[in-house]
This record gives C-alpha cells, structure tokens and sequence, in this order.
C-alpha cells in the first residue's frame, strides 16, 4: 500500500493505492480523496486489464449519500494514521450478535424501500 499526499494539487489531496484484498488475486483498490472531500473508489485488475470506479461525493457537492463519502474519508484518515487496532471476534461478540437477531434488532432494512427485508 502507497500513501501519496498530493495537498490539493490537481484537485487531489490524498491517493492511497496498492491495496490488495485478503484473499490473494491480482486486483488492487485504490481510494483517492479530491480537494473538495469527494471520494473516489476505483477497483482495477492488471490481470484481466480492467479498472471500474466509483466517485462518492460530500454533501455541500450534491452528493445522493454523502455518509459514503464521509466514511470513506474516515477510512482514509485511519489508513494514513497505520489504521485502527484489528478487531477480534469474540464470543461475547456472537452472544450479542445472536441476541440482537433473536430480538429483531439485527434486521437489514431494504435500502430503497425502507422497509423491513
């Protein structure tokens, strides 16, 4: 993983590229933050010779989710500051997760509909 500050130039503040999943394969992500807050999310696979990306953009930029953006910019804080402490799973973790399923409190919502999945 590469840590790049670029201060704005370009409208660029900061690339984080290199970052390789955890199960082996030759794709690679690759987080930019723009000037202006906006996060861009780009996936490429030397491999097959791909590249998607995706731009989230801050709410003062007319973004649909700016929480996307705001998180990814979380992410990006973390990853410059050696990332948070790894977590571990543990089995009072399962107990709570359980409990939350059984009482209903773990439920998705349907993102669209807002309604219970």
């Amino acid at each position: 993983m590469e840590i790049e500050n670029r201060n704005g130039e370009g409208n660029i503040s900061f690339i984080i590229s290199g970052i390789e999943g955890d199960m082996g394969g030759r794709a690679e992500l690759t987080l930019i933050q723009q000037a202006d807050g906006d996060v861009i999310l780009r996936l490429s696979d030397d491999e097959a010779e791909r590249s998607m990306s995706i731009e989230f953009c801050s709410s003062s930029g007319g973004g649909r989710r700016p929480i996307i953006a705001q998180r990814l910019r979380d992410l990006i804080r973390d990853l410059m500051a050696g990332g948070p402490p790894r977590p571990t799973f543990t089995q009072l973790d399962a107990e709570h997760v359980q409990k939350m399923w059984q009482s209903g409190e773990g439920m998705m919502k349907n993102p669209i509909t807002r309604k219970e999945a």
